[in-house]
């Protein structure tokens, strides 16, 4: 549970970022989302390659291992493996 918890914070954080606009001002969108100017700086420097559709595909991934390693799914380790390779999937493709 506290692989899915993670990853689901990563993903979110990203998608925080993303609907904070882009191009607005780091320290604006810093002091909105409530994050360090060198954190945000960080994450959008992980954007690349991500899109909203991508990111949210990614989300209901790791959304839906998170219900199965909750007691949802026959194998918790393969929905968490399953999870990770649609993550890596949505950030490679262009």
């Amino acid at each position: 549970m506290l692989i899915t918890s993670a990853l689901a914070r990563g993903i979110r954080t990203l998608g925080q970022v993303t609907a904070g606009g882009r191009g607005r001002a780091g320290d604006a969108v810093a002091a909105e989302l409530g994050i360090p100017s060198w954190k945000l700086d960080k994450i959008r420097q992980q954007l690349r390659g991500w899109t909203p559709e991508t990111l949210a595909r990614a989300h209901s991934a790791v959304a839906a291992a998170d219900a199965e390693v909750k007691g949802e799914g026959a194998s918790a380790g393969y929905s968490l493996e399953r999870a990770v390779r649609v993550i890596v999937a949505c950030r490679t493709r262009r």
